[in-house]
């Protein structure tokens, strides 16, 4: 079906949030179940798919979250998902957890092919790491694009 509607031809995009079912845990599931929710809005001529920030692992995942599974996991449903968009012409935002060193302190996203330091300023902006920076300093910072970002981190002088 095509649309056609005045927004669109004067440089407006289609915007859409989701909540696909997900279960928890359950990593390769739920990237299953985004994609098939990209694939939809996208014959909507939707342009940027907004999804819940744990949208990867599932949101009650409690002490999973202390579990390298999961995080390794996720990092590999989100590289479905990655490969998945490349086909269609959306920008996804789609959540999983952040470790600093080895602990959760919470979900970051960035567009789809983000430079390096967007990534590590969206990373630095959150509320507990953004605590942590009171009290340490940054030493280096590792981006592996459409991945992850490691932020490397010691007390201050």
């Amino acid at each position: 079906m095509k649309y056609s509607f005045p927004a669109f031809e004067n440089g407006f995009i289609r915007a859409a949030a989701a909540s696909p079912a997900l279960r928890v845990a359950d990593c390769a599931y739920n990237a299953d179940q985004i994609i098939g929710v990209m694939r939809e809005y996208a014959e909507k001529n939707v342009q940027l798919l907004c999804l819940p920030e744990f949208a990867l692992t599932g949101y009650t995942c409690s002490d999973l979250f202390l579990q390298q599974t999961l995080y390794e996991s996720a990092e590999k449903a989100l590289m479905q998902v990655l490969e998945a968009s490349r086909e269609l012409n959306m920008v996804v935002l789609v959540g999983l957890p952040v470790q600093v060193g080895g602990k959760l302190k919470g979900t970051v996203t960035v567009p789809l092919d983000s430079d390096d330091q967007t990534c590590v300023d969206a990373a630095l902006a959150l509320d507990k790491v953004a605590k942590m920076l009171e009290t340490m300093q940054v030493v280096k910072t590792i981006v592996v694009k459409n991945k992850l970002v490691n932020v490397v981190m010691k007390p201050k002088a």
